[in-house]
C-alpha cells in the first residue's frame, strides 16, 4: 500500500503527503484522488496551493521523474508524439532534460532555413494540426497568423 492507514482514515492532503505521493512515488492526480478519497480536483487545487511543479500531461511521459528541481526522463524520447492539441512533437532529453519541439516547426526550418522561421509562425494551410507535408506549411508573422485565425472564426 502507497499510502499510510493514517493518510487515509484522515483523508490528509498536506503538503508532505503530496510531494511524497506525487513527486517521489510518481502517482498520478487520479491516483492520489482515488487513495485519498478526493476528487481529482482537490488534489490539484492543493497541489497548485503549495507550488509543487506538476508533470507535463500525455502518455508519452509515463517515465518522467522529478529529479528534485525538474523534470526528467530516463530514457531519450526519439519518436514523434501527438499532443492533446494535435501537434506532433519531439520530445528528446538533452543535458537530462526534456525538450519539446514541434515537427512542424523542424520542418519549416528544413524546407526555409532558420532564419526565415526564427521568430515566425509555421502554418498549416489545411488547419489540420498534423498534416505536416511540406506542401501543407507556410510561414506567416505572428500578427498575419493571428490575424488568419481570428478571420476564420470570424471575429473580423
Amino acid at each position: 500500500m502507497k499510502v499510510s492507514e493514517d493518510a487515509v482514515t484522515t483523508h490528509k492532503m498536506d503538503e508532505s503527503t503530496l510531494r511524497r505521493l506525487y513527486l517521489d512515488e510518481g502517482l498520478s492526480q487520479r491516483q492520489i484522488a482515488d487513495e485519498l478519497g478526493k476528487t481529482r480536483s482537490q488534489v490539484r487545487k492543493k497541489i497548485e496551493k503549495y507550488k509543487i511543479p506538476t508533470r507535463p500531461s500525455g502518455g508519452q511521459w509515463k517515465n518522467i521523474k522529478w529529479d528534485g528541481s525538474s523534470w526528467v526522463t530516463e530514457s531519450c524520447h526519439s519518436k514523434l508524439h501527438t499532443g492533446g492539441n494535435g501537434y506532433e512533437m519531439w520530445c528528446p532529453k538533452v543535458n537530462g532534460k526534456i525538450k519539446t519541439f514541434y515537427h512542424h516547426r523542424l520542418l519549416a526550418i528544413a524546407k526555409f532555413g532558420v532564419s526565415e522561421v526564427k521568430g515566425k509562425e509555421v502554418h498549416h494551410k489545411s488547419g489540420v494540426p498534423w498534416d505536416n507535408r511540406k506542401e501543407n506549411l507556410e510561414i506567416m508573422t505572428p500578427s498575419k497568423h493571428a490575424a488568419h485565425h481570428s478571420r476564420q472564426r470570424g471575429n473580423n
